[in-house]
């Protein structure tokens, strides 16, 4: 009887070992893939911007002078009209004054964004205060007088928030099961190679 218990204790323990290691490698797994996930989101929301930020100071060169900004408001359509994930604001850096803006979002981004400087190669993160986590760039174009604008172009995230979200739980989903599936086979495996000790012991 307590050999039989042995084989028993020594299948289970072959079994809850396979399951930690299986935890470990999977862990690992997660772990890594939603870096870089995150990264790849990272990568292609910076290069979306990038985009957008060229079509802007395009439109800008187009405008006769800052003052004509807000008259041609309808000139940003390209830019901003079926993208509510977009957040424009344009500044007179030789004053400080609003020139325009097309969002809420976008006349906070002036305030989040303050210290930060212009760089036409740079995207900052920054969160909204109602929770909505924006990356934007921020810089100067020139007009067609050639005066500078500054300007705010956010853009939310929320989409590759959900999509990290729905990362996390498909794998609290997925991994008990996983698990016990790997620690249920390990359990067969070592109850199957200890048979022949069985009949031996018999």
């Amino acid at each position: 009887m307590q050999r039989l218990w042995s084989r028993k204790s020594l299948a289970a323990r072959v079994a809850l070992a396979s399951a930690f290691f299986g935890l470990l490698i999977t862990g690992s797994a997660i772990v890594i893939g939603f870096s870089a996930l995150s990264q790849q989101l990272n990568e292609r929301s910076a290069d979306e911007l990038m985009g957008k930020r060229d079509l802007l100071l395009h439109v800008l060169s187009e405008i006769p002078s800052p003052e004509a900004i807000d008259q041609n408001r309808h000139r940003f359509g390209d830019l901003l009209i079926g993208h509510d994930d977009l957040h424009l604001a344009l500044i007179d850096p030789t004053n400080g004054q609003m020139v325009t803006s097309f969002s809420k979002i976008a006349q906070q981004s002036v305030s989040a964004l303050r210290e930060k400087t212009d760089d036409a190669k740079t995207t900052y993160d920054w969160t909204a205060p109602t929770g909505e986590k924006l990356t934007a760039a921020r810089g100067i174009g020139l007009v067609r007088n050639g005066l500078p604008v500054r300007y705010y172009l956010s853009m939310d995230r929320r989409h590759d928030s959900e999509l990290l979200a729905g990362f996390i739980k498909a794998t609290w989903v997925g991994l008990p099961i996983l698990l016990l599936a790997v620690g249920l086979g390990a359990w067969l495996i070592a109850r199957t190679s200890l048979t022949p000790l069985r009949r031996f012991n018999h």
